[in-house]
């Protein structure tokens, strides 16, 4: 059977979660309305020219030392014997769940945790469907446009890709084991805002193998046979969007969404963060990521070109007075 079950595409579909198993997907009751659709290679590059910023530079690594200050206050609760590094670039195995889905940019997290397993966690940020490439500051941090549309920016109210409406961008996140391990002597746990600027201690949070055995028993499958099947499993995967209603709804011991609604217009960051936790329920290391949305180029653009008119007649007001 398929060892990647959260397989839901960013280019191609956009429910949470719909799954893959040996090439048929089953919906689960989180499944938002959409028809799936085959995903499409983007063959896009995501470096970033805003990285280059000493402005940008300054926040991220503000925000780096945030995160890392939690990670030193849980590192008591880690296990001793764990071992991980994080580093940005290429997943050559993360699909995120689709076709074309680019996976040269992704924040990386190795784990070696003393049992003979590796654990490799990734989150990244891309843009959904022919939405305007992501930039990146090639250290976890994403830069993404406000609005939402179905897909196509150039024809908003098209559902030719999709018929759910979603922001411009999708964040992405991948959990996978080696070494002979498998889902039955580990937990992920996804945590994400609704809002920008939302403390890491308020995030909301998806246990992502409930996620998968709550998915077969929609399917049909009997509880027993489901969770029997995920612990067999080594790999999750999935692109999801954060307009999606899914994440903003409650499922006792699944889903538990953070307080607020998401404004796909709002202005700010976004921080995304990945657990991963042993048999005993013990945190044996996490990745983490931060999309800051910004205003559409061409929002900036307007917003300028309404300023002109007062800039032309604060002009004309001084050069009137030089001259009297």
């Amino acid at each position: 059977m398929s060892q990647n079950l959260l397989t839901m595409s960013q280019h191609g579909i956009d429910e949470f979660p719909l799954f893959m198993l040996d090439g048929h997907r089953a919906r689960s009751v989180f499944t938002e309305p959409d028809q799936p659709r085959d995903g499409r290679a983007c063959g896009l590059d995501v470096e970033s020219e805003a990285g280059s910023r000493e402005g940008y530079k300054l926040k991220d690594n503000m925000k780096k030392l945030q995160i890392t200050i939690l990670a030193a206050s849980l590192a008591g609760a880690m296990s001793a014997s764990a071992s991980v590094v994080t580093t940005f670039g290429s997943l050559p195995g993360a699909t995120f769940g689709g076709t074309g889905n680019p996976n040269n940019a992704v924040e990386v997290t190795t784990i070696t945790d003393g049992s003979g397993n590796t654990v490799t966690l990734g989150l990244a940020a891309q843009q959904r469907y022919e939405n305007p490439a992501l930039g990146n500051n090639g250290n976890g941090t994403y830069y993404a446009g406000t609005g939402a549309n179905y897909g196509d920016p150039a024809n908003p109210t098209s559902t030719a890709n999709s018929s759910i409406l979603g922001s411009t961008w999708n964040f992405d996140f991948y959990a996978s084991i080696s070494g002979g391990g498998n889902l039955a002597g580990y937990t992920f746990v996804l945590n994400y805002p609704l809002t920008p600027g939302t403390p890491v201690g308020s995030l909301g949070s998806i246990n992502l193998n409930a996620a998968a055995v709550a998915a077969l028993v929609t399917g049909g499958a009997t509880l027993s046979a489901a969770q029997a099947y995920v612990s067999t499993l080594t790999t999750i995967q999935d692109s999801q969007n954060l307009n999606f209603a899914s994440l903003a709804t409650s499922v006792p011991g699944v889903v538990s969404p953070p307080a607020g609604s998401f404004n796909p217009n709002a202005t700010g960051d976004y921080t995304f963060v990945l657990d991963a936790y042993n048999a005993g329920g013990t945190l044996i290391g996490q990745s983490d990521i931060t999309v800051d949305v910004v205003p559409e180029p061409t929002t900036m653009i307007a917003g300028a070109l309404l300023l002109l008119p007062f800039g032309v007649s604060t002009l004309r007001i001084l050069r009137k007075r030089h001259t009297a």
